[in-house]
C-alpha cells in the first residue's frame, strides 16, 4: 500500500494497479510532502529513485524524493 500525504486537503492511497492512484499522483506531484510504502509499492518506489530496499516493512520518502516518485509513478 501507499499513502501520500499531500500539502493541500487531499492525501492519496492506493496499491500499483490502481489507475486513480496513478493520476493523482502523477497530476499533483508537486504537492506531494510524503509518500509511505510497503510492500510492491515499496519496491517501486524504491526502483524509481534507484535505491536498495530498506532493511524495514515500512519506509517514508518526504520532499524531493516523495514528488519524484509521484511524477514517475506509473
Amino acid at each position: 500500500m501507499l499513502y501520500a500525504t499531500t500539502s493541500s486537503v487531499h492525501d492519496y492511497s492506493g496499491y500499483i494497479d490502481q489507475d486513480s492512484l496513478t493520476i493523482n499522483l502523477n497530476k499533483y506531484y508537486y504537492e506531494v510532502t510524503e509518500i509511505q510504502a510497503d510492500g510492491d509499492e515499496l519496491v517501486k518506489c524504491c526502483g524509481i529513485l534507484g535505491r536498495k530496499l530498506p532493511d524495514c516493512r515500512v519506509y517514508t520518502f518526504l520532499g524531493s524524493n516523495a514528488q519524484e516518485i509521484a511524477k514517475n509513478w506509473k
